[in-house]
């Protein structure tokens, strides 16, 4: 009798799990979402537009950092990333969607990058790659 006892409890917990990680799943992409609104509004703004074409867009393009690790050679479709630029002008994060091996990769790339530092902090530069 212990052992079914224990048994239903078992799939009890491994149901719980799922639901739990379904709510995890939904929690990370609200998330992203709010991240890459956020960075969309501070696009906006002049000091963003001055960072981005004088010091961000020339940088990336001189070490090619969209090619490092050859990302692009990996399946997926219209990754989203979102580049925290922190005070001091370092790429401390990168979140983005829909995960994967072609996002995990793309954060290898970017993530201890180090850049002039940007006009506001965090900085959220947001890229898509097809």
């Amino acid at each position: 009798m212990k052992f079914g006892t224990y048994l239903i409890l078992c799939l009890m917990l491994a149901s719980c799990a799922t639901k739990q990680e379904k709510a995890a799943i939904a929690e990370l992409k609200l998330k992203h979402d709010e991240i890459w609104a956020l960075s969309k509004e501070q696009s906006k703004t002049e000091e963003f537009y001055n960072y981005l074409n004088d010091i961000f867009l020339p940088i990336t393009n001189k070490f090619r950092l969209d090619l490092r690790g050859n990302c692009y050679r990996l399946p997926g479709r219209n990754t989203r990333l979102v580049l925290h630029i922190a005070e001091n002008g370092l790429i401390e994060k990168v979140s983005g969607w829909p995960e994967g091996k072609r996002l995990n990769c793309y954060k290898k790339s970017f993530i201890g990058i180090v850049l002039p530092p940007p006009p506001f902090s965090p900085l959220l530069m947001n890229m898509t790659f097809e």
